[in-house]
């Protein structure tokens, strides 16, 4: 069985899922994409797909929240680069070289 699930760019298909993957995939489709992306939570795949891919600041602002600036210029990082850059850097208003 063939399955779509949401990424950055829109969606990929994935093909020929046997039956023990479809049940993983009807229980929670977040966690079962999540994972076969490379994400280690359904949180983390649903953070990338809202902000698009971008790696955010991982700094705070004066009032103490997140940084909504992006810390690495490119847009609609893959999942692995993603995770490495998320949060982990500073964009340029925070030092961040970008």
């Amino acid at each position: 069985m063939d399955i779509g699930i949401e990424t950055v760019c829109g969606g990929t298909t994935i093909y020929g899922l046997n039956q023990e993957e479809i049940a993983h995939y009807n229980a929670d489709p977040d966690l079962f994409a999540a994972k076969y992306l490379g994400f280690n939570t359904a949180d983390e795949y649903r953070e990338w797909i809202e902000v698009g891919g971008n790696a955010l600041c991982g700094e705070r602002t004066k009032s103490g929240r997140l940084c909504k600036h992006k810390a690495v210029s490119r847009p609609q990082l893959e999942p692995a680069e993603w995770l490495a850059h998320h949060r982990s850097e500073a964009c340029r208003l925070h030092g961040g070289g970008q």
